[in-house]
Order: structure tokens, then sequence, then C-alpha cells
């Protein structure tokens, strides 16, 4: 760990990789990263203030890139977690958007977290800033992998009670099932715009001619299964839904009918 004053000195090394990750937004964070760095005022805005979709600009000697995971909020919301990087060759510069008060912090430092702890155990030894930053992208990625199987076992138990007729009050359990069908919605969109956004990575060159390009497909293809898995999974609790809304259509026409006599 370093202090921010001796930034320069490290970044004027002509070996190692320098990391600097800013949790929280302040004065000194948009100081460091406009004098010492010399980011472009836009991207420093961006990382200031939160970014709706994800998003890649090239810049002359560094990439700026923004992605989103997701965390669980109350009542079914879905929380966009916001990481922004400043991807040069030497180094990498993490920066953590505006978190909703409702959100608990810990839940932004869960990549960096990841990332830190294989640094600290010698798994990882990355010499680039695009490598590092494929670290941070691999544990979030886990991290929709993990949503996405914690919202595929809410589908299947949503399906056992339909077909077991285990439903409780209708309006709950619709509410449920549309719960998760906007969670799995979240994931697939999240997905298909990284997807997207590494894709438009794998176009230029930003990070030196022909490197990391094995690492950006990769991540098109990590995203490309995510969302795919997600929309599979929509599709089938879709199904369910409209088989729930058939049956109890149906009952109540029944009842309907026998209360005429």
């Amino acid at each position: 760990m370093y202090d921010a004053a001796e930034l320069p000195t490290l970044l004027a090394r002509a070996d190692g990789l320098v990391w600097v990750d800013v949790p929280v937004w302040d004065e000194q964070a948009e100081q460091t990263l406009s004098s010492i760095f010399g980011f472009h005022p836009l991207a420093i805005r961006d990382s200031a203030h939160r970014n709706q979709v994800p998003k890649i600009h090239r810049y002359d000697d560094h990439l700026f890139l923004v992605l989103h995971a997701p965390q669980p909020g109350a009542g079914g919301h879905v929380h966009y977690v916001e990481l922004d990087q400043f991807i040069g060759d030497r180094y990498l510069v993490t920066v953590h958007g505006p978190l909703n008060p409702a959100v608990d912090p810990a839940s932004a430092m869960v990549e960096v977290d990841t990332v830190l702890a294989r640094l600290a155990s010698g798994k990882l030894k990355p010499n680039k800033g695009f490598e590092l930053s494929y670290a941070l992208l691999t544990a979030l990625t886990g991290r929709l992998r993990t949503y996405t199987a914690e919202l595929t076992k809410d589908v299947w138990m949503l399906e056992q009670r339909v077909t077991g007729d285990h439903l409780g009050d209708p309006e709950s359990f619709l509410d449920e099932m549309f719960r998760a069908r906007h969670g799995l919605l979240t994931v697939s969109t999240m997905s298909a715009l990284s997807r997207e956004v590494y894709s438009r990575m794998a176009t230029i060159t930003a990070c030196g001619p022909g490197q990391g390009q094995s690492l950006l497909l990769d991540a098109v293809d990590q995203f490309h299964h995510l969302s795919v898995m997600a929309e599979t999974q929509k599709s089938y609790l879709q199904g369910t839904i409209e088989f729930y809304q058939a049956r109890t259509n149906t009952k109540m026409t029944i009842a309907a009918r026998t209360a005429r006599g």
C-alpha cells in the first residue's frame, strides 16, 4: 500500500504494475485522476456520476471502461453496482460508482476484494493493466453466475408450487414470479450490454496490437453465455406464469359456474 503522493514515482518506474482503487469519490480522487494521470475531463466526470449503461472509450494511451454487477435489494429491486476502470499498459485505476444509500458499501468491493485475495496468495501475477482488469471481469461474471443460479433455484421452486397446486395467496405468488423474472431480465440486460462493450474492445488496440485478444474473446463468450442462461430461464418462468394464469382462470370459471347453479 502506498500514499497518493508516491504515485508519480511509482508510475515513472520502468517495471511493475500500479493499481489505484478509489472506493469513494472525493476531491482528492478527482485531483489525482486529473493532475497525476491526466485523464480526459469527460471520463473523470463519468467516474464521478452514475452511468446507466456500460461503455468503453479509447484514448491515446489507455481505455476507459464502465461495467455493472447486480445486487439484490428490497422488494425485488436489483441495484446496479458500478465499477469504472482506466486501463493503461502499466497501471489500472478502478473507481466505484455512486451507490444507492440502501446498498451495503461492501457489495461494491466484491470484485476488488476477490482479486486482492488472489494477488496476496500468489495465484494471480499480472504484468499488464489489462490482465488485472480481466481478473476483475472474471470476478464480476462470477457474481452474475451466482445470482443467476439463485434465481434459477427460485424458478424451479415456483414451477413445483404451480404444478403441485401449492400456491398460497395468488397475489403474493404472482409477485414472487414477477420478481424472479425481473432479476433474470436484469442479468440478461447487463450481460448483453457488457458483451457488446467487449466486442467493441476486441476491435481496438489501445492495450497493444494483438495483446489480450484471447482474453477479450473469452470475455465476450462469458457474457454471451450469461445472457443465454438468463434468457432461457426467463422464458421457462414465463411459461410457468402462463400455465399458472391458465389454471387459475379455469378454476375461477368453474367456481363462477358452480355459484350460478
